[in-house]
């Protein structure tokens, strides 16, 4: 089997080609995308984000984005393209530091063609960051772990605060590697200098120190917030539903991406390559233990809190974990040789690459032509309602009377609190829904547009909301004519239906 690298001129081609994916999408900005605008133009940023449930870094440095380069769909989506592109040298350094320069190499080509990167390289959130600060953290990690300097140790506290700002699955992410450390600082692990974990444990404590201000933030977020948006699921749904979203999504070439990526992590973990024998079984005591140790063990805990406190776990959240399934893959793949290695790497970048090509050409949203038909057609005397509110902020990012202040428009309500439709109010969000009463909605409607259309935003299929769209359909149908204006795609990630009822 050969041990050489990557030739230069591959590595290169494939990183170029990912380069250009991850800025390609071109749908309107879907719900997730838009509130992450809306938020963090705010100017009341923790205010904003104590409804909302997440912590504020990316938000801050989509604001400061945006005040350079505006804030166009793709110029938005563009941060999360330039900072998963800048997480390429580090797959680079970190995959040379455990396995040589053929590891740093298969790793950067991993990356660079992974259609989860991809796939939120191209999206207005924070996942492209997560995974650039757990990649950059563990590199600075392993630098201190070597030689544990001040700096060094404070480059770690730093890491260890921005990801905490970054997302929430960071805590059990950090709560993994500290139970490492742990072990290690009480000598349990030979790979590990005692000296060095204990300082590092410092470190991580000093990090969670300069945390603290926004602690009080995300107790509120915790008891007021959650996950309403949809139903608790079982582990095992949760394990498949990542792996499927690893490869690309559920189409079936994606599926089978992902359990090919399964199987190279089963071979780092329990492969060996044996000069003239192949390939052979052993036991889980090499390199490998390690990367493969943080990610299942927050995986886990995860999973654990998620099921305690009745959240819902949500493949993206596995952003913080993927530095350490591509390390795991370049270490799969580097058990193979000949034929079978360039065979197999060619089919996770080209059919990564395919998986990618077709998330990027499929329309997330019907936002946008929902406000096309509204900017044409609706006037000041009328009333939109959004239900549920959750399509109100894929809309009005693109209604002229919201992005312009002196441009006559509708009045703009959400079902059931009549507030506005830029974002949406997570708190007590489901008890909320649940105790509304549409027929009263209605009623109010109808008579705030006396003399002009009601228009009605709807989709049948969200949480907290079963049959109350539905009952406000009909219930204005009662007084006025209904006009079907826009259908529903079934193909659309978030599609609505439009209705008018005309005076």
């Amino acid at each position: 089997m050969s041990s050489r690298p990557l030739p230069w001129v591959v590595v290169i081609l494939v990183v170029a080609i990912g380069t250009a994916l991850r800025f390609v999408a071109d749908s309107p900005l879907w719900l997730d995308e838009a509130l992450s605008v809306h938020i963090a133009q705010s100017g009341a940023l923790e205010d904003a984000l104590r409804q909302d449930g997440h912590p504020p870094l990316y938000y801050v440095l989509l604001d400061l984005w945006i005040g350079l380069v505006g804030d166009g769909d793709r110029t938005v989506r563009a941060l999360s393209g330039v900072v998963s592109v800048a997480t390429l040298p580090f797959a680079y350094l970190v995959g040379r530091r455990f396995g040589g320069e053929r590891l740093g190499r298969l790793a950067v080509v991993i990356l660079a063609a992974l259609p989860f990167a991809i796939r939120y390289a191209n999206e207005t959130r924070m996942y492209s960051l997560a995974i650039f600060l757990a990649f950059a953290g563990w590199w600075m990690f392993d630098n201190a772990r070597r030689k544990p300097t001040v700096e060094r140790l404070i480059g770690v506290s730093l890491l260890v605060t921005l990801l905490l700002s970054t997302h929430y699955w960071a805590i059990w992410f950090l709560g993994s590697v500290g139970i490492l450390l742990l072990v290690a600082a009480a000598g349990r692990l030979s790979s590990f200098n005692p000296v060095a974990a204990r300082r590092l444990i410092g470190a991580f404590v000093l990090g969670g120190v300069l945390y603290l201000p926004w602690v009080p933030a995300l107790l509120d977020q915790a008891q007021n917030t959650g996950t309403p948006w949809a139903d608790p699921s079982r582990p095992a749904t949760d394990v498949v539903l990542l792996i499927f979203e690893l490869g690309g999504g559920l189409r079936s070439e994606a599926q089978l991406l992902g359990m090919v990526m399964v199987g190279i992590v089963l071979l780092a973990l329990f492969g060996e390559r044996a000069d003239g024998q192949g390939l052979r079984l052993t036991t889980l005591r090499h390199i490998a233990a390690e990367p493969a140790a943080v990610l299942l063990l927050t995986f886990a805990i995860g999973l654990v809190a998620g099921a305690a406190s009745g959240s819902v776990f949500q493949p993206r959240y596995f952003s913080v974990l993927i530095p350490f399934l591509v390390i795991l893959l370049a270490m799969g793949l580097d058990k193979l040789g000949g034929r079978v290695f360039v065979g197999t790497l060619a089919v996770l970048v080209v059919v990564g690459f395919a998986m990618t090509t077709v998330e990027a050409r499929t329309k997330r949203t019907q936002g946008g032509d929902v406000a096309a038909v509204l900017n044409a057609q609706a006037t000041a005397a009328d009333v939109v309602v959004f239900c549920p509110d959750q399509l109100g902020p894929s809309t009005s990012r693109y209604l002229e009377s919201v992005d312009e202040a002196d441009a006559p428009g509708p009045l703009l309500w959400t079902f059931p609190s009549k507030g506005s439709p830029l974002r949406v109010n997570w708190r007590d969000y489901e008890v909320r829904n649940r105790g509304s009463d549409p027929a009263t909605f209605a009623t109010d409607a109808l008579a705030e547009a006396e003399g002009g259309s009601v228009w009605l935003v709807m989709a049948t299929t969200y949480r907290t909301y079963e049959g109350k769209c539905e009952i406000l359909r009909d219930a204005l149908g009662l007084e006025r004519p209904i006009e079907l204006i826009v259908a529903g795609d079934p193909n659309v990630f978030e599609p609505a239906t439009v209705f008018r009822y005309a005076p």
